[in-house]
């Protein structure tokens, strides 16, 4: 393989994939919010816990672990993974909470609507856009016969 179809590859290939893969994140999210506001039930939990992720620069990002009771009664201990925050998030802190009622597991922090998604979706318009500019680029320059610079 040539050095220019791996630079064909890298330079139109990863930003695709990146794109596509922020678009497909972007919409399941969007549509899981839109879900929720038809569906979900709003309660309020308390903060009982942090859960940590450790990021590449060396920094953390901080998950509450809440503790809620469904509207039919049942008490409810998970993670709210639209609420990261790089601080820790106050234990025995009140915070509205949205389930849904088939998997109030899966619960989400009732103030964070679909921002996330909207932008998720835009980022990756942006890389498949540039994706897409890079491939016309290479495509005509290959229609026109150009000389690539080749280090094969």
């Amino acid at each position: 393989m040539g050095i220019s179809v791996l630079v064909g590859v890298v330079v139109v290939g990863v930003p695709l994939l990146v794109g596509m893969t922020l678009i497909v994140v972007g919409i399941r999210g969007w549509l899981r919010a839109r879900h929720l506001a038809k569906v979900g039930s709003q309660v309020t939990g308390v903060v009982v816990d942090n859960q940590m992720q450790s990021l590449s620069d060396g920094g953390m990002l901080f998950l509450p672990v809440v503790r809620f009771r469904t509207v039919d009664g049942r008490d409810i201990t998970t993670v709210l993974q639209n609420a990261r925050s790089r601080r820790s998030h106050l234990a025995n802190s009140h915070v509205d909470v949205v389930y849904d009622p088939a998997t109030p597991d899966r619960a989400q922090r009732a103030r964070n609507s679909s921002g996330g998604s909207v932008v998720a979706i835009v980022a990756g318009l942006v890389f498949a856009g540039f994706a897409l500019f890079a491939l016309m680029l290479t495509l005509s320059a290959t229609a026109m016969n150009l000389d690539l610079p080749s280090m094969d």
